[in-house]
């Protein structure tokens, strides 16, 4: 059983889901001084309970009064209708701390619409404090000119002394006459920079923080109880908003009555007469999401019978971010039996590392890995690990800031020119909360001005002779970006899925700003680089969906938190997976490694059996099973399975720890709804979802898993006899992006040489370098000739690029001819050919391979939650989730969505 059940969906509700969306709402503002001391208290009433893990205060001294009028409210269905109604809102504004988080939202004290579901969604929805009222609401003209007065009426109490409550004057408005003048309408928004010219003021939004209750009504009790108390939140954008008039605010008088049953003037400080500090009107359309759960106190008790059983297919990031949201409570620990099924002898997916013993304790990877400071979710989720877990001083990483190291520089690097870029540190906790699209924009043209010289004075001086190209195409680039999302998502409306249906390339040139070939350049080629964005066997087709490219990138350098992306001091099975292990044990979570999944049986809308195949088993019981091993101070993961673990009748696993073509197993079982399983997880890669899903409805979203497009991709590590400066390596720790194919992305990790197991006279200098693998390896083979082909293929591939391009990054290591100097190379085993002592490898399986972003597959992928199949979800990188493109934060978000389906509440994400 779930601790709360799914709301059971009914065709007419009498209260309809959210979203919301109120068009065409003519509203009234008046900015009114309030007592800071009644805020204060007000505030501290509300939510002092909620401390430390949710801290409000107050921000500024001011109350926000709004009288609306919409003409429609609706919600997502069309066939469930719309209704017109009035409402009166005070809103306080406020700023505070969530889980550390800052943010900054509304508290609505008092609310008053005139409509009985408008009463009924903001309360039972959000915690909104509604009570049904009459209100007269003017017209602009007969308002301003003094005509008529805004007006409310409610039933009420002037005293609570047992007479009878009647209808009273809660507030007046009235206006002196006056004309207000339109001077908003176009300049709102045009903070930006007046070169994108006007742009229309339909960018706002403001998130609520609201105080929601459910009353104990057990008649007679004293004291009064509630069940359950919880600080929610929700998102209310506004689509746009035209005709804004400022008032003179001298000239309006606020009458406010004083009523013991809505005490406005006592909880927020006012008097009877108020004169506010702003007056104005407009119009507008807006909506209110669906609204999170921050904290909850008490939490739900758990179920009275046998623990809920979920069974989670898969050992990546996915599987593990949802297994950590379902065990972060004793309430969910006491509720659920979480169980993970991974497939050989390593957790982390793509994300695995290990230590090579026979080559010094080598870190060996299956890729690079970039941790960017907008992944709010996984930054969130691994400083919980390492708090909870409290690892020993002696133990490395022992706390997230040793695990990750905020770092500021990327190198854009056309493999001539180069331009180092900077970027400037955000303040404590900015980008760990929800920002409007305006917002983001804001900050891309302050960075802009950081990074460029301010108002694109760099891209005029590039287009002089001697500028620097990568300089001048990366300013170019960051307007274009910024012309193009403002003339499609602000001004047309688009969504970035509408975008989608386009290549970046084709989209960026359609709002370029300057005559300049930015299709071919090397800052171009950055966005299609960092997601293996290549279609086929080599580099000459690259494809991007234009709405994730651009979502992503504005997200990526507007939206981070403290640095724009961090370093991990240890390879990322270290860093990520052996604490989350450890983490998710402790728990009480199942973990049991060599288990295979071959098929997921569904019928009727769920999954009924699951089939496995155990590729060896484990002597004292295959939850046992331990993978670490520590290697100088450092926890990490063994290169093989340990034999002393298993039994000696197992078959033999392959010799790549990667390697998922065995078809060998110990012994093969069967898993059984009801019996083993109550939920299935499913998390593996989506080739390999697409493979075992057994029985899916030909016409559902899950029969299209198949068409996801994916992508081989190419690792190599090289280990180098000097120091980077000696070799003339000029930047540094940066990553490097816009490189040669096809390793186009590097990065320089000279830091991991201290914590691997050299000698003195070992390596100086570590470089990782990724990129997609070509020569025609489009397909998942589980052909022994094949993958021994694959092997030699990536080995010529990666040999050849550093003969060919790493002269360019290290000058000094120059043979004469223009090709790399391979005795540069530290190669203590096989010093006769260097190179073959460097790490490579392709990735070819079907758990290994890259998702890609085509323009057009998102509507391949299925969400987290897929409400066609009662007991499934799902979470990978691959899924729907609101980040969608193929990363960490991804499969993190994925990993929560479906862990809070599960329990049956909203999915706490920092977006």
């Amino acid at each position: 059983m779930t601790l709360r059940p799914e709301r059971i969906l009914e065709r007419y509700p009498l209260v309809q889901d959210p979203p919301y969306f109120l068009d065409g709402t003519r509203t009234f503002l008046f900015l009114l001084p309030c007592d800071p001391a009644a805020i204060d208290a007000m505030l501290e009433r509300t939510f002092g309970w909620a401390a430390p893990d949710v801290v409000v205060n107050r921000l500024g001294s001011h109350c926000l009064l709004a009288v609306t009028d919409t003409a429609r409210a609706r919600v997502s269905d069309p066939l469930l209708g719309h209704f017109a109604y009035r409402e009166v809102t005070f809103f306080v504004p406020v700023q505070g701390t969530r889980a550390g988080a800052p943010f900054i939202a509304m508290h609505v004290p008092f609310i008053y619409p005139d409509q009985g579901l408008a009463v009924a969604a903001g309360r039972e929805v959000y915690g909104l404090p509604k009570k049904p009222a009459g209100l007269e609401v003017p017209i602009d003209g007969a308002f301003w000119s003094g005509a008529e007065n805004i007006t409310a009426q409610v039933l009420a109490a002037r005293a609570f002394d047992g007479s009878a409550w009647t209808e009273e004057e809660l507030l007046r408005i009235e206006a002196m006459p006056q004309s207000p003048a339109a001077t908003l309408a176009d300049t709102v928004l045009d903070g930006l920079d007046a070169f994108f010219g006007p742009l229309p003021g339909h960018l706002l939004g403001q998130d609520l923080v609201q105080l929601k209750q459910v009353a104990h009504v057990t008649p007679g009790g004293i004291p009064p109880r509630v069940l359950s108390r919880a600080i929610t939140h929700v998102e209310a954008p506004v689509a746009n908003f035209t005709n804004v008039r400022l008032g003179d605010a001298s000239k309006v008088r606020v009458h406010l009555s004083s009523l013991a049953s809505e005490p406005i003037r006592e909880v927020l400080g006012l008097p009877a007469v108020v004169t506010p500090t702003l007056a104005a009107s407009l119009e507008m359309d807006f909506a209110f999401g669906t609204g999170e759960i921050w904290l909850e106190r008490p939490e739900p008790a758990p179920s009275s019978g046998p623990k809920t059983k979920v069974l989670l297919l898969g050992g990546g990031l996915g599987a593990l971010s949802t297994a950590f949201e379902l065990t972060k409570t004793e309430a969910l620990r006491d509720a659920y039996d979480v169980r993970i099924l991974a497939q050989g002898h390593l957790l982390g997916g793509k994300g695995a590392s290990w230590r090579n013993r026979t080559r010094a304790d080598r870190i060996e990877e299956h890729g690079l890995h970039v941790i960017f400071g907008f992944y709010h979710n996984f930054l969130r989720m691994f400083r919980e690990v390492y708090g909870e877990l409290s690892r020993p001083l002696h133990v490395d990483p022992s706390t997230f800031d040793e695990a990750f190291v905020p770092r500021d520089e990327v190198v854009f690097h056309d493999g001539v020119h180069a331009a180092p870029v900077t970027f400037p540190r955000t303040p404590a906790g900015y980008g760990a909360g929800p920002k409007t699209l305006s917002q983001q924009l804001m900050a891309l043209g302050a960075i802009a001005q950081s990074l460029l010289g301010g108002a694109f004075t760099s891209i005029l001086r590039g287009l002089f002779p001697g500028g620097n190209p990568v300089a001048r195409d990366l300013g170019v680039f960051v307007a274009t970006l910024a012309r193009g999302v403002i003339e499609d998502v602000i001004v047309k409306g688009k969504s970035w899925d509408e975008l989608d249906a386009q290549d970046f390339r084709d989209w960026m040139e359609s709002h370029k700003v300057l005559p300049i070939d930015l299709r071919n350049s090397a800052i171009m080629q950055v966005p299609y680089d960092g997601v293996f964005a290549y279609r086929g066997s080599d580099q000459s087709d690259p494809v991007l969906g234009a709405g994730i490219a651009a979502r992503g990138l504005v997200k990526l350098v507007t939206d981070y938190q403290r640095a724009v992306f961090f370093e991990m001091t240890t390879g990322m099975g270290e860093a990520v997976f052996a604490p989350m292990l450890e983490l998710l044990r402790s728990r009480g979570v199942h973990i049991e490694f060599f288990s295979e999944v071959t098929a997921v049986h569904m019928s009727g809308g769920s999954v009924t059996k699951v089939d496995v195949s155990r590729q060896a088993e484990v002597l004292a019981g295959p939850a046992t099973y331990d993978p670490l091993e520590t290697v100088g101070s450092v926890v990490c993961f063994k290169q093989h399975p340990d034999p002393a673990q298993l039994d000696p009748a197992s078959p033999a696993l392959a010799e790549d720890p990667y390697a998922d073509t065995s078809t060998l197993s110990s012994s093969t079982f069967e898993l059984h709804v009801g019996a083993d399983f109550d939920w299935v997880v499913c998390a593996l890669p989506a080739p390999v979802t697409a493979k075992v899903l057994q029985g899916v409805p030909p016409t559902s979203s899950l029969a299209d898993i198949h068409l996801i497009p994916t992508v081989a991709t190419l690792h190599l590590q090289t280990w180098l006899e000097n120091h980077r400066s000696t070799l003339g390596f000029a930047y540094g720790d940066a990553v490097i992006g816009g490189f040669r194919q096809p390793l186009n992305s590097l990065q320089e990790n000279t830091r991991l040489i201290a914590i691997e197991g050299w000698p003195p006279s070992g390596p100086r200098t570590l470089m990782y370098a990724s990129g997609p693998f070509g020569g025609g390896w489009a397909t998942d083979s589980t052909d022994a000739g094949e993958r021994a082909a694959a092997a030699i293929g990536a080995t010529a591939e990666a040999r050849a690029y550093v003969r060919d391009h790493y002269p360019t990054l290290y000058p000094a290591a120059d043979d004469g001819t223009g090709h790399f100097e391979f005795s540069r190379l530290h190669a203590p085993w096989t010093p006769v050919d260097p190179f073959a002592d460097q790490y490579v490898r392709g990735n070819i399986e079907a758990s290994s391979r890259y998702v890609l972003c085509e323009p057009g597959t998102l509507k391949h992928r299925p969400p987290p939650v897929w409400q066609q199949a009662s007991n499934l979800r799902l979470a990978g990188d691959w899924t729907k989730n609101g980040i969608d493109i193929p990363c960490m934060e991804g499969a993190c978000v994925s990993g929560i969505r479906a862990a809070a389906s599960i329990v049956g509440v909203a999915p706490a994400i920092l977006v």
